[in-house]
């Protein structure tokens, strides 16, 4: 699927502040970002809230991501200047248990949970 690279980047930057929850606690913070398919896009749910991407062709699977690694990659394709053009385009895919998404000619995969 094709996907803004910035509408993308802003959906998944959407994470918590603390890493686990404080000593004590009775619940938990969940680790995960999961991608769904929604109308017209994909719904990315991180563990805060939820955001509605627009994306071609509408996203056809559930996926679950680790949050943070999949915000580490999106910071690795800052380093690259994804996000100074706002028609830069992401392309998001699932194989072989990886969530990939290429910029230009790199790809970055990260292991589905």
């Amino acid at each position: 699927m094709e996907v803004s690279a910035l509408d993308f980047y802003q959906a998944v930057a959407k994470l918590p502040q603390m890493r686990r929850a404080p000593a004590g606690a009775k619940g938990s913070i969940p680790k995960d970002t999961l991608l769904l398919p929604a109308d017209g896009g994909v719904m990315i749910e991180t563990p805060i809230m939820g955001s509605l991407v627009h994306s071609s062709p509408s996203w056809l699977v559930q996926v679950s991501a680790d949050a943070r690694k999949l915000l580490d990659l999106c910071e690795r394709y800052k380093k690259l200047g994804a996000y100074k053009d706002p028609k830069s385009v992401f392309l998001v895919s699932v194989a072989d248990g990886e969530l990939r998404v290429k910029f230009k000619t790199t790809t970055i995969g990260i292991p589905t949970l």
